[in-house]
């Protein structure tokens, strides 16, 4: 057994005290007051911390504030800890196998913690009270390799994706000027550069942690250490039994084969040029599995590759976040090309509830190609002022370069997105301004909504989720319907047909509303949420019989699969819908029906997907309630028209003066 899994099946027991002084220049230290703090908390009141943390773009409930605000002296004591110079929590090395880690779990928790204080703080405009305790995620993340174990690295590279999380929610927020970024700057400045989670330490350690134990255990000559150890192993599919037929000689013979196999590992995690590192560890791959490197290696070794693949990976995000807190500092990245549309969207969707009535049934009843008739016309101008909130967020939305709706839903909302009704809303939103602008006589003014709609869908179509695909094209017919009209009844200019041709060539036809994209996403998807092992199968040839499968099944289908998969819990179990309300809102693909009736189909589903076999469910005749086959086959007919007008350069002033002189 890899020491690794021995000390992660240990280290969620917490003693009283650790063995470590009191001694306030430790990080321990104050990590040990900050641990016993948190035992205030029940697991209901962590869970509820948790779900808010992992909860994007959704602002705390009053008892999750009153929570964090509990918990502020914990926050105060982390943040206490992670600036001091080291941290040492006493552990005993002597025990090898024995040793155990209580920290790590308590830490993890002080992670999240921190994480949801964080969340709060730029939820409230706190820019920079958030960047205080974002560094000291990282600086959390840097002191867990002080333990010089694996496990622990590997606890510190997963709180520095807390960290980068973190960190990232800042920026697409636009809630981080340089010095806030300065107090980042410093903290990721700290790591060691080349090996940021102290891996190669942790890895030098943990083999002379076994080779210590193995020996004393096996070469002592005293039988209860032998069987004790003997006992330890004995869950690794018969090693264990194989190993006590060893002599003395060969375990000393298979020590040393297993410290050359780790002091090989040490060289080619230590390769500057990476393609050198990774035949290298190719090469110690097929030497394992021959069985070269003897059977204690067998037994201790965890995955090095993986080991390996993790801390480049971590490394690589540690020198771009470096980078671009550097041009953040000197000035040479503006912040505001760092944020998120998706965020600005999800402002002006949370005010739309406090537009005027009539701007709502306006909403509702949009018909694009018609301009407003004299009575809405004048309702809408009366109440023009309730608008104006939601609709900045959605136009400054729509000029950010960088759009990633991910950071506003949660990995399984892959049937509704939370966002996809309020999207719809806001098209309708920015089309109505645009009719009752051009209705006033300010075309310009009206072609500029046009065309923040245009770039609007284009982030949408960027989503790839089939219902933001089909929320997307909708929009864009509208729009297209709109600037139509518009410019028959009043003619746009040059500069606001520029402005709006430019717009609509952001919707490229390549992937019209993304539904190419989103079936690719789906069936990746499904292939995760659905597959479950067949009885004598490889997962190869489950997962190739299961994207076949998929493969096969149209867009009804797969949103129907979709709807499925968002009752089922992730053990198969009925669970209620993620969102019930947007389905209704979203009433023109009959999405709440198609989530009824898939609710009925689920445990049928279920079933088969715990027989292995989940391609044996018969998609029922009503999936194509939906439609979304249909409107994928059409979209680049509905779209191509729009395309072509805004490709065609239209004659400037220029083209009409060498025009006239070309006349006879």
């Amino acid at each position: 057994m890899p020491l690794i899994l021995v000390l992660v099946a240990c280290c969620w027991r917490l003693p009283a005290a650790f063995a470590q002084p009191d001694n306030t220049r430790n990080a321990a230290t104050w990590y040990q007051r900050a641990f016993e703090q948190l035992e205030q908390f029940t697991p209901e009141e962590m869970e509820a911390i948790s779900n808010f943390r992992s909860s994007p773009g959704q602002p705390p409930s009053p008892e999750v504030r009153a929570l964090l605000n509990r918990a502020a002296p914990i926050v105060d004591s982390v943040i206490r800890a992670s600036q001091q110079g080291y941290s040492d929590f006493g552990l005993d090395y002597s025990q090898g196998f024995d040793m155990l880690l209580p920290h790590l779990s308590p830490m993890r928790n002080l992670a999240r913690l921190v994480q949801a204080d964080s969340a709060m703080r730029l939820h409230d405009g706190d820019g920079a009270g958030a960047a205080e305790r974002i560094g000291a995620l990282y600086r959390i993340a840097d002191q867990a390799g002080d333990d010089r174990i694996l496990i622990s690295s590997l606890v510190g590279r997963a709180v520095f994706e807390v960290a980068e999380q973190s960190a990232q929610m800042g920026f697409d927020r636009g809630a981080f000027d340089p010095a806030a970024a300065s107090v980042l700057l410093k903290a990721t400045r700290a790591f060691d550069q080349d090996d940021p989670f102290q891996t190669l330490d942790a890895i030098l350690m943990e083999q002379t942690l076994c080779v210590d134990v193995m020996r004393d255990h096996f070469l002592s000559g005293d039988p209860e250490k032998r069987s004790g150890i003997l006992t330890d192993l004995a869950s690794d599919a018969g090693l264990g039994e194989q190993l006590a037929q060893l002599s003395p000689e060969e375990i000393e013979t298979s020590l040393n084969q297993y410290s050359d196999l780790m002091e090989q590992f040490v060289v080619a995690f230590s390769q500057e040029d990476r393609e050198v590192a990774r035949a290298q560890l190719d090469a110690i791959a097929k030497g394992f599995e021959s069985g070269e490197y003897g059977l204690i290696a067998q037994i201790l070794t965890p995955s090095l590759s993986r080991i390996y693949d993790v801390t480049m990976e971590g490394k690589d995000k540690l020198h771009a976040r470096i980078e671009l807190l550097e041009g953040v500092t000197r000035g040479e990245v503006d912040v505001r090309t760092l944020t998120n549309a998706a965020v600005w969207y999800r402002r002006g969707i949370d005010q739309l509830p406090a537009i005027d009535d009539a701007w709502k049934q306006a909403i509702r009843t949009l018909d694009a190609a018609k301009p407003l008739e004299a009575e809405r016309l004048a309702e809408l101008s009366a109440t023009a002022d309730s608008i104006r909130g939601a609709l900045d967020c959605f136009v400054t939305g729509s000029t950010v370069p960088r759009c990633d709706f991910a950071t506003e839903r949660d990995a399984r909302e892959t049937f509704i997105p939370r966002y996809a009704g309020g999207m719809r809303d806001g098209f309708a939103l920015l089309i109505l301004e645009s009719l009752r602008l051009a209705a006033g006589g300010e075309v310009e003014a009206s072609a500029q909504m046009l065309a923040a709609a245009f770039r609007m869908d284009a982030h949408l179509s960027d989503d790839h989720l089939l219902v933001s695909a089909l929320v997307a094209r909708d929009g864009f017919l509208r729009a297209a319907q709109a600037a139509a009209g518009v410019e028959q009844r009043h003619h746009f200019s040059e500069t606001a047909r520029q402005d709006l041709a430019a717009a609509i060539r952001r919707c490229g036809p390549g992937d019209p509303f993304g539904f190419v994209g989103a079936m690719s996403k789906s069936r990746e998807y499904l292939r995760k949420a659905l597959i479950t092992p067949a009885p004598g199968e490889t997962r190869e040839v489950r997962e190739s019989r299961i994207e076949t499968w998929l493969g096969g099944l149209d867009a009804d289908a797969l949103i129907y699969l979709l709807a499925m998969a968002d009752v089922l819990d992730y053990d198969l179990s009925p669970r209620e819908p993620l969102d019930r309300e947007n389905a209704a809102r979203l009433d023109e693909y009959l999405l709440a029906e198609t989530m009824d009736l898939a609710a009925s189909d689920a445990p049928g589903l279920a079933a088969l997907c715990r027989e292995g076999r989940p391609e044996a469910f018969a998609i029922p005749e009503t999936a194509q309630l939906v439609g979304a086959a249909a409107r994928m086959a059409a979209a680049r007919g509905d779209q191509w028209p729009t395309i072509t007008w805004a490709l065609q350069r239209a004659p400037s002033e220029e083209d009409g003066a060498a025009g006239e002189a070309a006349r006879p």
